[in-house]
């Protein structure tokens, strides 16, 4: 008798686990779409961003966010500077760019094949830094003395040191997403990304 009971008991805990788990795994697939899709953008990699999009909304992108790291080297090789060069500001330009923007998922809500994740954007603005960089003695006596993209990359690594100072700013985004197929993906989300990227 007490082994049934136990057994009982034993099953009703493992059905209540893998309930639990259910929900919960439906939950993160919504909130990892939405993890991947903020590291794609943080990583300046709108290829890897539109892949967490719903097919056709692609315009949930600003036009201005359609790059990658090719494209950015070669706008750097158009105006002259060398691939090795283009490549090292490149890279560090996404470093900072992680440092502009940080990210913490703070909520995700799922109701059958919808979900809502509400995202906390921290957003630090270098307009102030890259005042004081660009009249900076550093970078002025640079000009006359470095290759244009060493100029560049100076500047980055200066802007780097200053965004430590800055202090940033809270945008809450929230995200709706499907699920397709078996996969989540954003079907729309708050104009006010636009002022996270």
């Amino acid at each position: 008798m007490h082994k049934k009971i136990l057994f009982l008991l034993l099953t009703f805990v493992l059905m209540l686990s893998f309930v639990a788990c259910g929900g919960s795994k439906n939950a993160d697939g919504a909130r990892d779409t939405v993890v991947a899709f903020s590291d794609a953008l943080a990583s300046l990699d709108a290829d890897a961003a539109k892949k967490c999009l719903k097919d056709g909304q692609t315009e949930l992108l600003n036009p201005e966010l359609d790059f990658n790291r090719a494209n950015m080297i070669a706008e750097y090789e158009q105006v002259g500077i060398d691939q090795k060069e283009a490549t090292a500001i490149t890279e560090k330009i996404i470093e900072v760019n992680k440092q502009l923007v940080s990210y913490k998922v703070m909520d995700t809500e799922t109701d059958g094949k919808k979900a809502t994740v509400t995202v906390v954007f921290s957003v630090k603005d270098p307009t102030d830094c890259w005042d004081k960089i660009l009249t900076s003695e550093e970078i002025l006596l640079a000009y006359g003395s470095e290759s244009q993209g060493a100029v560049v990359l100076k500047s980055y690594e200066l802007l780097e040191k200053e965004l430590e100072t800055v202090s940033a700013n809270s945008v809450n985004v929230k995200f709706s997403l499907e699920n397709i197929d078996g996969k989540w993906l954003i079907s729309d989300m708050e104009d006010k990304i636009l002022e996270v990227y």
